[in-house]
């Protein structure tokens, strides 16, 4: 069966990239993940620029990117927030 009430996913999700392209731009300049190293900046922006252009695009690993990078932009990433000091432990004499 053909559902004719909603659009195809990958139609928009294009459609979404390019009509948010100036804001997730944005926030991958800014990204938490390229500065810990763990993703090369420049592939990303390539890849969110191709996929702006409509063309082929690796859009599961965008739309992750996407999602955590907007989820590390809303942590407290302060040390404070996820350590808390200990006392040193007495070692046996």
């Amino acid at each position: 069966m053909n559902r004719q009430t909603k659009t195809a996913f990958t139609g928009s999700v294009y459609a979404g990239l390019r009509a948010n392209a100036p804001a997730l731009r944005r926030l991958l300049a800014g990204s938490v993940l390229a500065q810990a190293g763990l993703l090369d900046a420049g592939k990303t922006r390539a890849a969110l620029d191709g996929a702006v252009r409509g063309e082929p695009a690796p859009l599961a690993g965008l739309h992750a990117l996407i999602v955590s990078e907007l989820w590390l932009a809303t942590l407290p990433l302060a040390r404070e927030t996820w350590w808390e000091t200990a006392a040193a432990k007495e070692t046996a004499r």
